[in-house]
């Protein structure tokens, strides 16, 4: 094994071991002797590759959006919405303390990082833009709303249900399924309505 395959390895390692123990504690109760710890490898080594707890984090939060980019990605070809709703679900039961830090990241995060978090959210925003546009393509829009305006109101509604569940973030712990159950519901409501028309 050559050094830059040892270097990955160990580096992967360290996320691996961070993202669980940010995800089971959260950003304010973790230091970085816990993550060295969890990951059986020495303090310095953990600054070797990390300049500091938020350099971690933020990798941690990089490391979820870009795993989940890249899985989506590869199964975008014939998914529905309800479908790719279902599997965020799947990943995120299968994976309960990646889907505490996405959750942390996205309603409770460290206010110093905010910007940070935000910019390595976009691709991922970005792609579910994206593949919400591309899923409507198979329904017939009201004439008066347009790709630009709807992605405006996707934007709201976002924002809306995240900032919703940011108030009760810290104090629950099936907020994760809560949100997506509640996500599911609200966007077959800005799809369909909440009117039966006569």
């Amino acid at each position: 094994m050559n050094k830059e395959e040892k270097s990955y390895l160990a580096k992967e390692k360290i996320l691996k071991a961070a993202i669980k123990y940010f995800g089971k504690n959260g950003y304010l109760n973790v230091s970085m002797n816990d993550i060295a710890r969890e990951a059986n490898l020495s303090k310095g080594l953990l600054y070797y590759y990390f300049k500091n707890k938020d350099d971690l984090y933020l990798s941690c939060v990089e490391y979820i959006y870009k795993s989940l980019l890249d899985h989506f990605s590869s199964i975008k070809d014939g998914i529905t919405l309800e479908s790719y709703l279902e599997e965020r679900m799947k990943i995120f039961r299968t994976y309960p303390n990646l889907a505490k830090l996405f959750f942390e990241a996205l309603l409770e995060p460290p206010l110093h990082l905010v910007k940070q978090i935000e910019f390595l959210r976009e691709p991922f925003d970005s792609f579910n833009r994206g593949l919400f546009l591309e899923l409507l393509k198979g329904y017939k829009l009201k004439e008066e709303i347009d790709e630009e305006e709807l992605l405006i109101y996707m934007k709201m509604l976002q924002e809306l249900i995240n900032g919703f569940f940011n108030n009760s973030y810290s104090k629950n712990e099936d907020i994760v399924f809560e949100h997506e159950e509640k996500l599911k519901k609200v966007i077959r409501l800005f799809l369909y309505g909440i009117v039966k028309e006569e």
